[in-house]
């Protein structure tokens, strides 16, 4: 049974909004990154790029590969649960809303230090603004090689 057959029947036989996260009913596409296997077997910050505009920035602790082809490229129904991944679903879906009228594409800054992605995936963030990020709380200041930003509050 295809996903979206499951969804459409699950959303008749119940309120499937109630269990689905934030992003959990909207349209997806599938793809596959294809591409240096030696570059996509590594881990790293990863950058989505819409028509030559830095939209999204994320951390990809396991191989780019992975993240791209069976999380972020394949949406399966268990991702857009309360308990699943709304990030996956959140990215997926804008690509799925932008792929047909504009060029989308990967960059990837293969890391293996966790902290060193997470801190520049932050500076990235507060330098950039990337549209499909989405930040929450108060007020906070990131740092990379000595570069300090202001993370601004969103309205």
């Amino acid at each position: 049974m295809s996903s979206a057959l499951f969804f459409i029947l699950l959303s008749k036989k119940s309120n499937f909004a109630k269990c689905s996260n934030k992003y959990g009913d909207l349209t997806y596409c599938q793809f596959i990154v294809k591409g240096n296997d030696s570059l996509l077997s590594k881990k790293g910050v990863y950058l989505v790029i819409k028509n030559d505009e830095l939209v999204f920035a994320g951390i990809c602790n396991n191989t780019f590969k992975l993240r791209f082809n069976q999380h972020i490229g394949n949406i399966s129904p268990k991702s857009c649960f309360r308990d699943g991944t709304a990030t996956h679903c959140h990215i997926n879906a804008n690509i799925a809303e932008h792929i047909r009228k504009s060029t989308i594409y990967f960059q990837i800054c293969p890391l293996t230090d966790l902290k060193e992605m997470k801190r520049l995936k932050n500076w990235i963030i507060d330098r950039f603004e990337p549209q499909w990020n989405l930040r929450f709380g108060s007020d906070v200041n990131y740092s990379y090689n000595n570069k300090s930003l202001a993370l601004h509050k969103y309205s």
